[in-house]
């Protein structure tokens, strides 16, 4: 495996404090007070010991996982994998890492680090059996993932174990939620695990050897699902994407009823990676990614569109995932030389944010706290087409 020095980041991560140093983030610029630069004296003293990376150590990639520390005070610390998802709860910061090529069906590794000294406490659940495209979640003290059982018939169990570790052998909530293929899509909740496969089915997180209960047919390859409330929304494609978009739809958690059209005919990009996640809800509204180049974020209320859908932030190039923190939406989307970025506005009034970093790695991995929030960056593009990367990771905490 070829080694790369971690002074190769030296130029992404001035960028990320350069975007501070030139005040981005006060009201005139964003109209969004929590996206607020450090003073100068600060930054600058962070430019210098960036500057000072071109120097530091090398990070070999693959094989055993090895955590160094940086000493850009954005970054917990350099892991030698890619890493394709993010999540983070009061003490550590969870992440899926594969050693390159992003479609590899369950060769990538779940793990954690404390997120105050992430250096030191690295703590891994699963070594090789998770696939790098699904999700996982932190519940109530667990974390859940699943897991690849057999390579012949690709079955896939939901399992969970003590964020702190595994105590002996995973906890097997359900021993399968698949065959011949992973989950299409699916979702967490605090008590449930929502998927696709031949229909959406519902696992309990807290049960142990379960038979998934089937909840509803949501059509043709669905590719994401959210839930809010009662309700399911999900949004369900054109297999021939030439006469019709996509439709995004709702329906009752216990499957009654029959599915609520909410908006018809946007253009969501079915055949991009993590689609799955361009969906999100909250107490009003759901929001999605659509369009290319000249893209947008788009919402409705969660009972349906009344005429066109609402244009909540755009122009935005190729916008992917969203999340949501607090009264904030923050969104993924590509700059083209600078790979993916990172931006956000207050959901009562958007005005949006300048990028807060660059180079994000891939289009799964963003996490939020009260005040952070979490991400991979690397020092230079990967092989978008090929999900080929030799590059190692920083794992990013930002001020929001």
């Amino acid at each position: 495996m070829r080694g790369a020095s971690t002074g190769d980041g030296v130029q992404s991560r001035l960028r990320i404090v350069g975007r501070q140093l030139g005040g981005i983030g006060n009201d005139e610029n964003t109209g969004n007070g929590r996206f607020e630069a450090a003073s100068v004296n600060r930054q600058f003293a962070a430019v210098l010991a960036l500057l000072a990376l071109s120097c530091s150590r090398t990070v070999e990639l693959g094989g055993v996982p090895q955590l160094t520390s940086s000493t850009d005070p954005t970054v917990l610390g350099n892991i030698n994998e890619r890493v394709t998802a993010i999540q983070v709860d009061d003490e550590r910061v969870y992440w899926i890492g594969t050693e390159g090529i992003v479609n590899a069906i369950g060769d990538s590794a779940l793990r954690s680090c404390n997120k105050r000294h992430c250096v030191g406490s690295l703590v891994t659940y699963d070594a090789t059996g998770v696939n790098a495209e699904t999700k996982f979640s932190v519940e109530n003290g667990q974390i859940y993932w699943l897991h690849l059982l057999t390579d012949g018939a690709m079955t896939w169990a939901l399992q969970s174990c003590d964020v702190r570790g595994c105590q002996g052998a995973p906890r097997v909530v359900a021993p399968s939620v698949a065959e011949e293929g992973y989950p299409t899509v699916s979702v967490f909740t605090p008590d449930a695990f929502y998927f696709s496969y031949d229909g959406v089915s519902r696992v309990p997180l807290a049960a142990t050897g379960a038979t998934p209960e089937f909840v509803l047919n949501p059509g043709n390859s669905p590719t994401s699902l959210a839930v809010q409330g009662d309700y399911l929304y999900w949004v369900l494609n054109d297999l021939e994407g030439i006469q019709h978009g996509s439709d995004i739809l709702r329906q009752r958690l216990d499957g009654s009823g029959s599915a609520e059209p909410l908006a018809a005919n946007v253009d969501i990009d079915i055949y991009y990676r993590a689609a799955e996640s361009w969906l999100t809800v909250d107490t009003q509204y759901v929001y999605w990614s659509q369009g290319g180049l000249a893209g947008s974020i788009a919402r409705c209320p969660l009972t349906g569109c009344v005429g066109a859908p609402e244009l909540f932030a755009g122009p935005v190039r190729s916008p992917t995932v969203l999340q949501l923190a607090g009264d904030e939406l923050y969104w993924e989307h590509d700059t083209n030389l600078q790979g993916f970025a990172v931006s956000g506005c207050k959901r009562a009034q958007c005005v949006p944010s300048a990028p807060l970093a660059f180079g994000i790695d891939d289009v799964g991995p963003l996490a939020f706290d009260d005040q952070y929030f979490y991400t991979a960056t690397v020092t230079r593009d990967p092989d978008r087409r090929s999900g080929v990367t030799d590059i190692p990771a920083q794992i990013r905490r930002i001020p929001r």
